[in-house]
């Protein structure tokens, strides 16, 4: 997530030489060299909150799996799709 001048990644199962949160100041780091997660904890405590948010606005807003909505699909409903190519 990019928010407020700050880059913030967060490597969800990070292998073990990879740390899990890593924090750049994106416009005088652009390329991500120097992590400066360690020196400003408050900006990943922040920026995790954000992205927790958006991840959470993100799940509620997906849609339905294929095999969900055939579940909820009439007969007539499937064949049509059938008939159209869709499944």
């Amino acid at each position: 997530i990019i928010s407020g001048g700050w880059k913030l990644i967060h490597n969800v199962e990070p292998p073990p030489d990879v740390l899990e949160f890593e924090l750049y100041d994106h416009a005088a780091d652009p390329i991500n060299v120097t992590n400066l997660a360690d020196e400003h904890p408050d900006k990943v405590k922040a920026l995790t909150d954000e992205l927790a948010r958006w991840r959470q606005a993100a799940e509620a807003a997906k849609l339905a799996s294929d095999a969900e909505l055939a579940a909820q699909a009439s007969p007539e409903e499937l064949e049509r799709l059938r008939a159209l190519g869709y499944l």
